[in-house]
């Protein structure tokens, strides 16, 4: 006869390897703005110096001046924090580390919301490329995603406003949906028009490409609205991000608590410097993409 007990004593194994859900971990945009680092301050003021125009100047005039404008903008910078406790007991029941899970864990955390505040200092240009490429809003249409029209708009936007002239890198980030409209332009997918130094590259776990002028990269932590996603364009001196404290993880005792606390904190801001080299470009979100369903 069977015994209906004996599960009791059946002993439960669990995997010393432990699987951190997919995340993203943040920090792909620190390295590619105007970065000023150990700041001493809450408020850290980005300097911007304006243009001049020559003039004549007739026998026994005065030299003309030119009058170059002098403006700053000022960066405001935040605590982040991202922490969480151990209990002594619940370590002695795991066959892994969990401080070291939660250390990796916090860090990740705070690389998104590096990201976050570079993200929002971007969105807040005037400079608009809309979901349709005369920039109305109504309903689908063929050039509703990321199109050839829009490209060469961004393009053209950036040559006008001399922005290729003035030095510094330029980006684009889209998201997956965009980069998908992209493969389908020849000028972007076919090898024969890019060179070999234009072939993909990597920028933290990003994949990335340059053509016309600009070093595309996918990334879905773009903002947005639920039909529309919003791919940010900018020169890397357009945005200022000021750090008074990088990120940095502490796993600390809390005897009263007799637990551990792994802790992850930072001090940073940033700030639009220059709108007119930042471009949004709305595309709208694929209803066509084949995409597993659960």
């Amino acid at each position: 006869m069977s015994n209906n007990t004996i599960e009791k004593s059946f002993v439960i194994e669990f995997g010393k390897e432990v699987h951190t859900v997919f995340q993203d971990a943040g920090q792909k945009l620190a390295n590619c703005v105007r970065t000023v680092r150990n700041v001493k301050a809450k408020e850290y003021v980005f300097q911007i110096y304006g243009k001049g125009e020559a003039a004549d100047k007739s026998r026994h005039s005065n030299v003309p001046y030119m009058n170059v404008d002098h403006n700053t903008v000022t960066c405001y910078l935040k605590s982040k924090y991202a922490a969480e406790p151990v209990d002594d007991i619940d370590m002695l029941q795991q066959n892994y580390d969990e401080k070291r899970q939660l250390a990796k864990t916090c860090a990740m955390a705070l690389g998104r919301a590096a990201d976050k505040m570079i993200l929002d200092a971007a969105y807040t240009t005037p400079y608009k490329i809309g979901v349709r490429y005369d920039g109305t809003q109504a309903g689908a249409s063929a050039d509703a995603g990321m199109t050839l029209e829009k490209a060469k708009g961004l393009r053209a936007h950036f040559s006008r406003n001399f922005i290729f002239d003035g030095g510094g890198k330029n980006y684009v980030f889209v998201t997956a949906d965009a980069f998908n409209d992209l493969t389908t332009i020849d000028g972007f997918s076919r090898s024969n028009y890019i060179d070999d130094k234009d072939k993909p590259f990597k920028l933290a776990q990003l994949e990335g490409k340059r053509w016309m002028g600009f070093d595309w990269y996918t990334w879905d932590s773009l903002g947005g609205t639920a039909t529309i996603d919003y791919n940010i364009a900018f020169n890397e001196n357009c945005i200022g991000h000021a750090v008074g404290l990088e990120p940095t993880t502490a796993i600390e005792r809390l005897p009263k608590e007799d637990a551990w606390q792994v802790m992850s904190k930072m001090f940073m801001g940033a700030v639009l410097i220059d709108p007119v080299g930042v471009v949004i470009i709305e595309t709208l979100k694929s209803t066509k993409a084949l995409t597993p369903t659960a």
